[in-house]
């Protein structure tokens, strides 16, 4: 079941939820809008190796905005840092509606936390035609799905991340086989 409004703010008064900076009018009917930081995290790869740490750099967003071009990908974060201490809610974020009919989305495919999540949210966002964000815009939504309580509580790599940080697939892959290097193919 989704927290409603008032459960949103019942789990923050208990110090079950925190959101920092906190705005109740944030709130709404089963979500609690958040807003674009001031840093995206851009690679600096022409292809990305999930094998290896990709090289990446950060960019500030000042105050006229940054344009994204159709097709362009960045890591955006959440300006709200979120805490979640419940251990019975799996917090999600989504695109708001007003976003998506800009031709933005926030996540490709990675919009489910864990319980117990803590940290900025990376958005990994992507534009489907020219637009210019801006820090402090709202972008997204938290919302909070209770399930059972669990003593499996997230306790992985991304735990307590600030900012937007990039991909550590590759702490936890191990190669199956070795690296094939273009001019080691048999020619036919």
């Amino acid at each position: 079941m989704i927290l409603n409004g008032d459960e949103i703010i019942d789990y923050h008064n208990k110090g079950l939820i925190k959101i920092d900076p906190w705005n109740e009018k944030a709130v709404g009917t089963n979500s609690y809008d958040v807003r674009l930081g001031d840093t995206l995290t851009i690679y600096d790869e022409e292809c990305l190796n999930p094998r290896k740490e990709n090289r990446s750099h950060q960019e500030k967003i000042n105050e006229y905005g940054w344009v994204m071009k159709a097709g362009d990908f960045v890591l955006g974060h959440t300006l709200e840092y979120n805490e979640n201490l419940a251990d019975d809610l799996v917090p999600m974020i989504e695109g708001r509606s007003s976003i998506a009919r800009l031709g933005l989305t926030i996540h490709v495919s990675a919009g489910f936390g864990d319980v117990k999540f803590c940290g900025h949210w990376t958005l990994e966002i992507q534009a489907a035609v020219n637009i210019k964000i801006y820090a402090g815009m709202p972008i997204g939504q938290l919302f909070w799905v209770r399930t059972n309580k669990t003593n499996r509580c997230y306790k992985g790599k991304y735990l307590g991340q600030r900012g937007a940080v990039p991909s550590k697939l590759f702490l936890e892959t191990t190669p199956i086989i070795s690296e094939v290097k273009p001019n080691d193919l048999p020619t036919l």
